[in-house]
């Protein structure tokens, strides 16, 4: 079994029996297996007539009570999200054919602290704090978190009892050591690598199967001191430890779905991991592990655990050189956090240090604290209110101001009338200022939205997240459910989009308009709402000729910090709430860049109805005309450390990187001047566009091309064709 990628074939360490379980895993065989099972149906007649907490726990017992257990042959490491509603982030029960709870995403629970008790020390927490509270309401919630512990238990109970059958029936086939690996975890505290890894494993996939995407956080720094003492013991080799890391990255492509769904890849999970970085005492934590999880990626090409490596300028030279060599398989599995920034960042922000330094992220990129944080975030697009709010071009839909109200509007404003009326404006700063009101306008909705929410944070609202109070700190200790706020920080993040396209649409109208003199304002609107027709040679000096950020112009940095710098100020100047919740500015597309292409008219700056603009905080595809640096350098020269919900920046290079030595040190000094510039995330992959084409055509070639498609990767043949499409553009207009 081989693995190849953009640089050709990779090296092999692996057993050729682990190698082909990868790739039964990666080929969707057993993500699809779970699509004959979507959900188990709740049958409890009483259902209708019980607490929400006990209809929380009804569920949880029916589905750790018939999910299918999956166990095969040749794993290490068992325990599997086998429902597949849950492979979708939905909670995998029914209740007279309707889903009973939502399920949690974009989130990273604290899987160390159980990890370190086991569910037993858990369970004497709980009781600890049950027999000191006198509220009645208390000392239930924490016997619901006592039967929750209980339905972990029953799952693992049957895992063991099938492994036992297994035992019986296929003497010597190594089912017994892996019922002696499970037998005390996750219950008890593991005593050995092996277990650590299996007890972890557990704990994940059973939030998985409840429909709880959590990403897993930093790996090497919870697991790392098990494998470091069993390798001084002589407990395990090298390559035996390999081997098992090996095998946990096997099961985290175990919901790959293939091409049996197509969207935004099979590989969006959301199960991030961090590798590397500083302890609170300033001692970098890089250690045997951090490393093996780079063989295995190198090897393997699993793209399913996203990796940003926290880098720092006393990170080992070793440890960038082995990332920087895996870099350059392409894929972009592994991206990068200025680990310093982001510290100052939350800091800045209020975050304690004993917290900041501990920070990783969600789903994609957005920091946050592991196990004290419930995160979710509200997309927006500056763009769209530039068009709709300032200039006409774009008629928005009515909304009643709701968070769904307000992500609709951005996925379906339509061309404006060609006779509706043209705004007039007596100069640029008032233009500029009409711009700030329709953002302050959307921020303000956020914060009504949240306000109309307000109830879902009281007592008497449903207890929807019990599981989750068991894995983030402050629900235990104050006796809150994490859906009621249990947390020691709930955050409602602020994502703005467009922000780049804004400043360059903006920095076009000031000199075509303002300064040049090239047309009125009212020329330039109705040639926007005609799409350019028949001014092709003003749309291409606008796009050829005016400064566009990405290429290191005082003019396109000045703008976009002036531009950041009002946005933060306005997010800022509401995020004082009094309920606790935390709404800071960051800036994403997240991908959405693809769905919003049609409903953004043409931009000033030169792009056509249609186009696929900016990714996040990144250059306009084809924009970034002075390379990789000139591209870093913009983004690093703007108010990266006042955006604490987070900032990407997107870097393609060209498939000439992925060869010799020299572009190994290359990347290392992209990554080493990043640090230096003080950047936030960036985000890196090597793509070849004629490659990507190719897989578009002929998608039985390229079965395990993998690309970065935002803050996720995914094999290129299971993304459906407008996300295809859109990441063929970047590679073909931004590689560098």
């Amino acid at each position: 079994m081989e693995f190849y990628s953009v640089k050709g074939k990779r090296p092999v360490r692996l057993k050729e029996s682990t190698r082909a379980l990868a790739a039964r895993a990666l080929s969707g065989e057993f993500g699809q297996e779970a699509f004959h099972t979507p959900f188990v149906e709740i049958t409890n007649p009483e259902y209708e007539n019980i607490s929400s907490e006990e209809q929380y726990i009804c569920m949880l017992n029916t589905i750790v009570t018939k999910a299918p257990l999956r166990i095969v042959p040749g794993e290490p490491f068992v325990g599997s999200a086998t429902l597949g509603d849950a492979i979708f982030a939905q909670v995998p029960a029914r209740y007279n054919g309707k889903n009973v709870f939502c399920g949690i995403n974009h989130i990273t629970v604290g899987f160390d602290n159980v990890l370190y008790m086991g569910l037993n020390g858990l369970r004497a927490q709980i009781r600890g704090r049950s027999q000191c509270q006198k509220d009645e309401k208390k000392q239930n919630y924490y016997g619901c978190l006592e039967k929750c512990i209980d339905a972990i238990e029953l799952w693992h109970k049957r895992y063991l009892d099938e492994l036992l059958s297994l035992i019986a029936q296929h003497p010597g086939e190594g089912y017994e050591e892996v019922y002696e690996n499970l037998k005390d975890v996750p219950l008890n505290p593991p005593k050995n690598f092996r277990q650590a890894l299996q007890s972890l494993w557990f704990l994940f996939a059973f939030t998985r199967l409840i429909g709880i995407w959590s990403g897993i956080g930093r790996i090497d720094k919870m697991l790392g001191g098990f494998l470091e003492d069993d390798l001084a013991k002589g407990a395990i080799s090298i390559e035996e430890a390999r081997e098992l890391t090996a095998h946990f990255w096997i099961k985290g492509c175990e919901w790959c779905k293939g091409d049996l769904v197509k969207g935004s890849g099979d590989a969006q999970h959301y199960q991030n991991i961090l590798l590397g970085g500083r302890d609170i005492t300033g001692k970098d934590i890089t250690n045997t592990l951090s490393y093996l999880v780079l063989d295995v990626v190198e090897e393997l090409g699993i793209s399913d655990f996203p990796i940003a490596i926290r880098a720092h300028k006393d990170m080992p030279e070793s440890f960038l050189r082995r990332a920087a060599e895996v870099v350059q398989y392409g894929a972009g599995i592994i991206a990068f956090y200025d680990e310093q920034s982001v510290i100052e960042t939350l800091m800045n922000y209020g975050y304690p240090y004993s917290d900041a330094v501990n920070f990783t992220n969600d789903g994609c990129w957005e920091v946050l604290i592991p196990g004290k944080t419930r995160f979710s975030y509200c997309p927006m697009d500056m763009l769209h209110y530039l068009q709709t709010d300032v200039l006409g071009v774009n008629k928005a839909i009515e909304h009643d101001g709701s968070f769904v109200g307000m992500y609709m509007s951005l996925q379906t404003a339509s061309p404006a009338e060609s006779d509706a009326p043209i705004p007039e404006y007596a100069d640029f700063d008032e233009l500029y200022e009409a711009l700030l009101k329709g953002i302050e306008k959307a921020v303000a909705w956020v914060h009504s939205d949240l306000d109309s929410r307000a109830y879902y944070r009281t007592e008497e609202a449903p207890a929807t997240a019990l599981v989750m109070s068991l894995f983030v700190e402050g629900c235990i200790e104050r006796g809150v459910d994490f859906s009621k706020g249990g947390s020691y920080y709930d955050v409602q993040a602020i994502h703005m989009g467009g922000v780049q396209d804004c400043a360059n649409s903006l920095l076009a109208i000031k000199k075509m308009v303002y300064e040049e003199k090239l047309l009125t304002l009212s020329e330039l609107i109705t040639l926007l709402r005609n799409d350019w027709e028949g001014r092709e040679d003003l749309r291409l000096y606008a796009l050829n000729k005016l400064p566009h950020f990405g290429n290191d112009s005082a003019q396109s940095n000045e703008m976009t910090v002036r531009l950041l710098n009002d946005y933060i100020n306005i997010v800022r100047a509401y995020d004082n709430r009094a309920d606790g919740i935390k709404c800071p500015p960051g800036v994403s597309t997240f991908g959405r860049e693809g769905e919003w292409r049609y409903a953004r008219g043409a931009t000033a700056d030169g792009h056509k109805r249609g186009d696929i603009l900016s990714p996040n905080l990144s250059p306009a595809p084809g924009a970034d005309k002075h390379g990789a640096t000139a591209a870093i350098q913009a983004y690093c020269s703007l108010p990266l450390k006042q955006l604490p919900g987070s900032c990407a920046l997107d870097i393609k290079l060209g498939p000439f990187m992925a060869r010799g030595e020299e572009n190994v040190s290359a990347v290392m000094g992209l990554i080493k001047g990043f640090c230096t510039l003080g950047g936030y995330f960036m985000q890196m992959d090597i793509v070849d566009d004629a490659i990507l084409k190719d897989a578009q055509l002929h998608p039985e070639k390229h079965p395990e091309l993998a690309v970065r498609v935002s803050g996720w990767s995914a094999r290129f043949v299971t993304l459906d064709a407008q996300w295809q499409e859109m990441v063929i553009k970047r590679a073909s207009a931004g590689g560098i």
